[in-house]
């Protein structure tokens, strides 16, 4: 076969690949013997059955931009809190007498799960049934200047958002503070202080 009758095979042949419609191609010999392949029939030609290929793969939609983070598959995200089963005031323990002059009241809490700083949560006091303005962020705090008598005191534990989260028992500690009154009568309960440098520097100045 001549060059010709290869380049319109392969023409033919790829018109079919890519799924182009062909109604037909006919073959037939020239005046000079070359075989030659057409898609318009003449007298003479034979009709020439081409291959059947499938169709074309249909495209597939584009991938999804992996730079775009995925919400779903997103595990690295901290889990929730899952509240707390145990909150407890430890200190002062209840029916307890705090003797401090200066109305200071040691606080201390047993929660479970332990208390983790990196919550943001918060602790509120309610002291008599009124809230106390302070915010305190650990288990262990101080309430100052508390008067005397008895009192009840409870705590609220909130989260980040200042939401509520639990509330811990309620308990009833007396504070016992020594009047000014009680003290000028009796000076020997008065807190002692030394004397200034000043009126001992004669003596500790004099020679042996």
């Amino acid at each position: 076969m001549s060059r010709i009758f290869f380049i319109s095979l392969t023409i033919l042949f790829g018109l079919g690949l890519h799924g182009q419609s062909v109604a037909a191609v006919y073959k037939w010999v020239g005046p000079d013997g070359k075989i030659v392949y057409t898609d318009q029939p003449r007298p003479g030609a034979k009709e020439v059955e081409l291959p059947k290929f499938p169709p074309p793969p249909t495209a597939k939609p584009a991938a999804a931009d992996k730079t775009t983070p995925d919400k779903k598959a997103d595990t690295s995200a901290a889990p929730a809190f899952p509240g707390y089963k145990k909150v407890t005031l430890v200190k002062p323990e209840n029916d307890a007498t705090v003797r401090e002059n200066s109305g200071v009241v040691d606080v201390a809490l047993e929660l479970e799960p332990a208390w983790d700083p990196k919550l943001g949560h918060k602790i509120t006091v309610s002291l008599d049934g009124k809230n106390l303005p302070e915010i305190h962020t650990t288990s262990q705090f101080q309430l100052q200047n508390i008067d005397r008598g008895s009192h009840s005191l409870q705590v609220t534990v909130n989260d980040a958002k200042d939401l509520p989260l639990a509330t811990s028992n309620s308990v009833t500690f007396h504070m016992k503070r020594q009047s000014v009154n009680f003290v000028q009568k009796n000076p020997v309960m008065a807190p002692r202080s030394d004397p200034p440098d000043s009126l001992l520097q004669p003596y500790l100045s004099a020679p042996n």
